[in-house]
């Protein structure tokens, strides 16, 4: 979403930053965050996931009921002008796709609906996008010679 919003108000990111946290009433109180500088400011979502996995890993604590969790985008700038690396070589080209297929993946959820086209590691699956299973037949259409044929 973060990127998807960045890509709206024609912004790059160039720095992120992941948090999360406990409830401050419970006697094991947990409140971490971390900050990553990209080498590159972006609003591609494939570059924004990676930083803020790598991130994830270093705030993370197994069996702790976190109450809240959050990216902040930090560093804005305009999409209009980039402000590359000096010392890392960039292909245009590439960027170029990278924004086209962007682009094309934000007009597709705002067709479809909001999480139509999403990045698998991003899938959370609510009680309402639920397969709902109470009809389903014993082989479905597995079988094909259990298919019906129907004629006009």
């Amino acid at each position: 979403k973060a990127s998807e919003k960045l890509r709206l108000q024609k912004q790059k990111a160039r720095t992120i930053t992941v948090f999360a946290r406990t409830s401050p009433y419970e006697k094991d109180f947990y409140s971490k965050s971390a900050s990553i500088n990209l080498n590159m400011a972006s609003n591609d979502t494939r570059d924004l996931l990676s930083a803020s996995i790598t991130l994830i890993d270093q705030i993370f604590r197994p069996n702790t009921n976190f109450i809240k969790a959050g990216v902040i985008m930090k560093n804005l700038q305009s999409a209009n002008y980039l402000q590359t690396h000096l010392l890392i070589n960039y292909n245009k080209d590439e960027i170029k796709k990278s924004q086209r297929l962007m682009e094309t993946i934000d007009k597709m959820n705002k067709r479809y609906g909001n999480g139509a086209i999403n990045f698998a590691i991003c899938y959370r699956q609510s009680k309402t996008s639920r397969m709902r299973q109470e009809s389903l037949s014993l082989s479905a259409t597995t079988r094909i010679h259990e298919i019906p044929i129907a004629k006009a």
